[in-house]
């Protein structure tokens, strides 16, 4: 049953799907083949340089196989650091940045892979994170920056995408009390840094030199004055109500008011040099006051008064401290001398205090960083970045000395965690996470982000005769071998040795015909395998992707060479013998130059052609002629017969790549602008596609194979914005696609292939918001396809082709939160595909299209870790597929058929 009755209105429906919530039933799953049975080769992805502390907790981006780079949290503890997040379902990326502890919260922005860059927030518990509001609503992102206190208020920029507008909104964490402030510029312009906090106001800079503050309110959001000269950089450092403003010949004090703002100092009356450029190099907060270190080498200090800011001291050489720490009684410095020699100073802020302590016994020392009270820890080594030990100082040479630990420490940087402790890597081989409180005792790894059990994969797969033809990585590794499975233990095994990274899989009568790369050779080529070892060879010297069966031939994309005598990406075709591979056309006959510096040599430009069906016996494709930009074209497999069919988008442009300075190609003075035609879709005498003309935006496209039969079906979202249909498929008998709406959000849409016939199905809004789609995928006797929408996040949805019967499956990851369904695989009379329903992490789930029918085949990795399989391929008597259950790492894994069609009660 729909998830949207014909009688129901669009929120009572997902009131009612929410109640009828479905029972994850277990289901046997089952590990094919542990062929990686060795350590796993993964270094591990840690940042923390983009990090933030709050209540002995440190938040940052890691990674680890199983969900890609998320949210991490860790009190210095092994059992303390976990994984808070899966904004980006399963093993994509989500890259959490500008992460901010604000009221007992984590605000970060991160990608969820379907709304763009937006703002998030968590608790600091696993599971708890949410979008805070999808502010640039659909693909979109609003880039939001840190977030800021004014006061109770909590301030953030966030960006309107290409349109130079910068807009400050206020957030209490929650989509309603999120509101925007102002629109502080409006066109062509571009913000320094974030809110820098100065009690009840925070200041922020526009455009380089232009000072505002803001209280969280539009009245209270207002231009202060200009400083500086463009384009050079302007810091704001906080103080005590107040903040220093250093631009690039002055220093200022500001507390966000015209009359509280002032000149302390001009640098021509502190600096020595007063025709250096005055670039602020180090900046420390120390009892109150300021210090700064120009590029010039010059100590500036300051106390928020004119009188009190003055220049204490130049190092050597005029060159500035490579670090400095800020301990309780003295400001320590490592001083890189002409000598090479490294010597640490000292300011307790006067002229007379501040000066050589004593030179430094290691060799390259980096990372001086203060631990707490009156010590501080170092990286330093025998000149060799990848061989240093951590050492602890008090400042004084008799209490400077290394840290007896095993091995080396990696890197150059050092990251305090605000409580008395310090983080750093070590690489052994791959990346190791360290705490110190600067003693042996205190010394220990927290975590290694490298301990992980082998994973095979497989990394690509295609069914042959029954069997799964895929490829995987063996243990001593870099060798990825091609393999064949029935499903069973006993039924698995290497293939051939042959051809590795096959890529590119497509059935041509018993044989696979794939990509793949010899040993030691940088290009990948074409092979062929019939599932047999003697049987899998290779097939020519070019690459073979994106092809299209024409009779008794197969027309595709592949490289032929960069040098002079290559012709780049092209059009090539082949009858499927050994070697038979030929240029079918040269589409783009130009050459550039690769490195015109050294005019190295020439390199043949590419078409990159992407062939969209077969129609009346020709191939429609995608093609760029260099000239003409990438439009459509049509091939009847010979040479002659492969021309453009119409050009699109007719405008032009000035100015080509520069061509090569040799006879062997072309010369041209402009180039066409790209309609770009893709998705194409089949509909008995005619095929539907998508393009864009370049005045009326990304339309829905027909043709009958002729130029004159080539238009523009349907202008959807007038004017030049156009509606982006994509995701078109063939469905009883009509070809439906999402597009967007004339306001905002997308709907389902069909089509017969006449204008009239063009019609909605359905306006996907729920509860008032937009939503957007993807994945739409022929299943079931039905259409499933994912949606999002703040209302439910990304959750899976049907339809019959009828408004009344299209709507949510069932919110499986109830509320906002997104169960991402993904890789949508047709099996039987059932939908397979991987989700999250929020409590057992990226697992396998099949579905009828009813709430009763979606049911969870089982729980790879058990708990809230996520075995992340897919994609799916079907087999006679099993799908396959590859997944993580944390102990074997990634490998081929087989659900049974009986489990899909009738999973146990």
């Amino acid at each position: 049953m729909a998830a949207r009755p014909l009688s129901v209105s669009p929120a009572a429906a997902l009131t009612l799907l929410s109640m009828a919530f479905p029972v994850a039933l277990p289901a046997a799953p089952y590990l094919v083949k542990d062929l990686n049975t060795s350590p796993g080769l993964n270094f591990g992805y840690v940042n923390l340089d983009d990090r933030e502390t709050g209540s002995g907790v440190s938040y940052f981006a890691a990674a680890d196989p199983a969900h890609g780079t998320e949210l991490w949290r860790s009190d210095g503890t092994p059992g303390g650091t976990e994984r808070l997040t899966d904004v980006c379902a399963g093993r994509c990326d989500s890259l959490p940045a500008a992460i901010t502890v604000r009221a007992g919260r984590v605000f970060f922005k991160a990608n969820d892979g379907f709304s763009g860059d937006e703002l998030w927030v968590s608790d600091g518990t696993p599971g708890s994170e949410r979008r805070v509001r999808d502010l640039c609503p659909g693909v979109c992102s609003a880039s939001p920056g840190r977030v800021a206190e004014a006061g109770d208020r909590l301030l953030f920029f966030s960006s309107v995408p290409n349109s130079g507008r910068f807009e400050l909104w206020r957030t209490d964490g929650t989509r309603e009390g999120t509101a925007l402030v102002k629109a502080v510029c409006t066109v062509d312009c571009f913000y320094l840094g974030d809110p820098t906090s100065i009690g009840e106001r925070a200041l922020f800079i526009v455009n380089d030199r232009d000072l505002w503050v803001t209280d969280g309110t539009e009245d209270g959001t207002r231009f202060l004055r200009q400083l500086g000269a463009p384009f050079n950089p302007i810091h704001l450092i906080p103080g005590d109500g107040f903040a220093w403003v250093w631009d690039s010949d002055s220093l200022w004090r500001t507390d966000g008011t015209a009359a509280g703002t002032f000149l302390l100092k001009r640098f021509d009356e502190l600096s020595t040099q007063p025709d250096n450029p005055h670039f602020l190099f180090q900046q420390v907060l120390w009892h109150g006051l300021f210090f700064g270190v120009l590029y010039s080498g010059e100590l500036i200090r300051s106390d928020g008064t004119p009188e009190g800011t003055f220049r204490i001291a130049s190092f050597p050489d005029n060159s500035p401290p490579a670090e400095v720490a800020s301990l309780d009684s003295e400001i320590l410095f490592r001083v890189r001398e002409s000598s090479g020699n490294s010597v640490l100073w000292s300011s307790r802020g006067t002229a007379d205090t501040t000066g050589p302590k004593f030179a430094l016994a290691a060799e390259a020392p980096a990372g001086l960083t203060r631990i707490s009270g009156d010590r501080a820890v170092f990286l330093a080594g025998p000149g060799d970045f990848n061989k240093t030990q951590l050492w602890v100082t008090d400042g004084t040479e008799a209490g400077t000395r290394m840290l007896v630990l095993p091995g080396f420490v990696a890197g150059v940087a050092l990251y305090a965690t605000g409580d008395g402790r310090v983080f750093f890597f070590r690489y052994v081989p791959a990346t190791s996470l360290w705490i110190t409180d600067g003693t042996e005792a205190g010394t220990h790894e927290v975590r290694s982000f490298a301990d992980v059990p082998g994973s095979s994969g497989p990394k690509e797969q295609a069914a042959l005769g029954g069997k799964l033809v895929f490829s995987a990585t063996l243990p001593e590794g870099p060798s990825v071998p091609l393999f064949i499975s029935d499903g069973t233990a006993d039924g698995t095994g290497l293939l051939s040795g042959k051809p590795n990274d096959a890529f590119a899989f497509f059935r041509f009568g018993d044989r696979l015909l794939f990509s793949a790369f010899r040993p030691r050779k940088f290009d990948p080529e074409m092979w062929a395998t019939d599932g047999t070892p003697d049987g899998t060879i290779r097939m020519s010297r070019y690459s073979f992707s994106n092809p299209a069966l024409l009779g008794g031939q197969i027309l595709f994309s592949g490289s032929t060479g960069n040098s002079v005598f290559g012709t780049g990406i092209e059009l090539l075709k082949t009858d499927g013998r050994p070697w038979s591979v030929d240029l079918l056309k040269n589409i783009d006959p130009f050459f550039f130059d690769e490195n015109p510096a050294s005019g190295e040599r020439c390199v043949g430009e590419s078409s990159f052609p992407v062939p969209g069906g077969v129609l009346g016996g020709r191939v429609l494709l995608a093609a760029d002629d260099g000239r003409s930009g990438r439009e459509l074209w049509v091939s009847d497999g010979t040479r002659e017969g492969t021309a453009p069919l119409r050009d699109i988008n007719p405008r032009r442009q000035p100015g080509s790549p520069e061509i090569c300075a040799t006879p062997v190609g072309p010369h041209r003075h402009d180039t066409g602008l790209s309609s770009n035609p893709q998705d194409f879709v089949l509909l008995g005498s005619v095929a539907l596609f998508s393009a864009d003309d370049g005045s009326r935006g990304r339309e829905l496209w027909i043709t009958n194979g002729t130029s004159s039969g080539t238009r523009r079906l349907a202008d959807l979202v007038p004017g030049s914005r156009g509606s982006a249909p994509h995701d078109l498929v063939r469905f009883a008998n009509r070809v439906y696609f999402l597009a967007a709406n004339p306001g905002q959000g997308e709907s389902l849409w069909k089509t017969d292939g006449t204008a009239r016939g063009t019609t909605r199905v359905l306006d996907l809004t729920l509860e008032g918001l937009p939503s957007w789609g993807y994945n739409l995928t022929v299943a079931a006797g039905r259409l499933f396809f994912t949606v999002f929408n703040e209302t439910t996040g990304a959750e899976l949805w049907t339809s019959t082709g009828d408004a009344g019967e299209t709507g949510l499956v069932t919110d499986l990851n109830p509320g906002p939160g997104s169960s991402s369904a993904q890789f949508l695989t047709a099996v039987g009379g059932f939908l397979l595909f991987t989700a999250d329903d929020g409590l057992t992490g990226f697992e396998a789930w099949r579905t009828d299209g009813t709430a009763a029918g979606t049911v969870r085949l089982g729980d790879i990795a058990p708990g809230r870790d996520a075995s992340s399989p897919g994609p799916f391929t079907a087999l006679p008597n099993v799908v396959m597929t590859g997944a993580d259950d944390g102990v074997h790492g990634r490998e081929p894994w087989a659900i049974p058929r009986t489990e899909i069609v009738q999973p146990p009660q």
